[in-house]
């Protein structure tokens, strides 16, 4: 019918600068476990920052990640008038705290304003400006105009940020710095896989729409129901290994795979099988077989979807042909939309 979907070979993943190594290599290593064309479609989506955090691991598709540099520390006076600017010269002059700068500067909404750059001094009693420096780097010996008052000082430091740009970022959770990150026996490494899945969930078309259809299918007529005590995450209980798998958000994602993932390539929660849990987990054969089977259909394009329908039986195929017509419409919705927009545009007037 098709040949077998492409695993188990190494694709080049994208990273964005600010990754750092470890991270790399953590996130790096479970990427063969999944198809190649789905790791193929995330690095041509772009690159993603990931990083290793002692709070809760999560993907975003679309952080902001910001820049940021340590500058000196430094205060702007409005300067409206002469009179104030000479003020304020005198007020911060011959200080060791203070250095106010030679030129006033101007705002980008047109107010005049005085730069102060503010100074850490070291105490008198411990470091007088006349011995030796403190420990640390950065001080600097000041000494006031008359010669008669010296101290030790040095800049104080802020955080500014510098540049913001909208990039996909993925964490994972880590404790302790001394993990390998290639290990698969580490939690940090099963919950790379589990947000991995998730950065396929908004790579390969369809999974999400077929992890929809699977939790509507096992929810039944079932009720949404709190997953922890006085937290508002909520999920269908089912009879799933775990109930974090029913979760449902807001937005079009779900955990059903990330869960599953989780649960085939780590062995966490029994790995649907019951395996090394003692008895207190049991398996769920047709959540391993739904993640088995999104392995090997989504996002293919090698497939003919007649030759596919035949080998159905009539239950399957109903569901199919229900899927296949929901993700037309949407289609037709977004080629509406575009149209209506269009239109839009084409009425509005355009100034000269």
């Amino acid at each position: 019918m098709f040949e077998p979907r492409e695993w188990f070979r190494r694709i080049e993943t994208s990273w964005h600068d600010k990754t750092p190594k470890k991270a790399r290599v953590l996130f790096d290593a479970p990427v063969e476990y999944f198809p190649a064309d789905w790791v193929a479609a995330s690095t041509a989506r772009g690159p993603m920052v990931a990083k290793l955090q002692r709070s809760r691991a999560h993907y975003s598709d679309g952080h902001h990640e910001r820049t940021r540099r340590k500058v000196q520390s430094r205060d702007n006076w409005t300067v409206d008038t002469p009179d104030r600017e000479a003020s304020l010269r005198e007020r911060f002059a011959d200080t060791p705290y203070y250095d106010v700068a030679e030129q006033v500067e101007e705002t980008s909404y047109g107010s005049r304003v005085l730069p102060v750059y503010e100074f850490k001094v070291a105490p008198r009693y411990t470091h007088p400006g006349d011995g030796p420096a403190p420990r640390g780097r950065g001080w600097e010996r000041w000494v006031s105009e008359d010669g008669e008052q010296s101290a030790w000082r040095r800049p104080r430091t802020r955080m500014e940020t510098v540049s913001t740009e909208k990039v996909a970022e993925i964490k994972s959770y880590v404790v302790g710095s001394d993990f390998d990150p290639s290990d698969p026996t580490t939690n940090a490494y099963a919950t790379a896989v589990h947000e991995w899945q998730h950065r396929f969930e908004y790579s390969v078309p369809g999974i999400t729409l077929m992890e929809r259809e699977f939790l509507e299918r096992r929810a039944g007529d079932e009720r949404l129901e709190p997953i922890y005590k006085g937290r508002k995450e909520m999920g269908y209980r089912d009879d799933f290994v775990e109930h974090y798998m029913g979760k449902v958000y807001t937005g079009n994602a779900y955990e059903v795979m990330s869960m599953g993932a989780e649960s085939l390539f780590s062995g966490h929660n029994g790995g649907l099988v019951g395996a090394h849990s003692g008895g207190k987990m049991h398996s769920d054969d047709d959540m391993r077989a739904f993640v088995l089977g999104v392995y090997g259909s989504a996002g293919r394009t090698d497939v003919d979807p007649d030759e596919v329908v035949d080998t159905l039986t009539p239950e399957q195929q109903e569901r199919y042909f229900r899927t296949r017509d929901l993700l037309q419409s949407y289609r037709d919705e977004d080629e509406a939309r575009l149209r209506e927009a269009q239109e839009r545009r084409a009425a509005t007037p355009v100034d000269a």
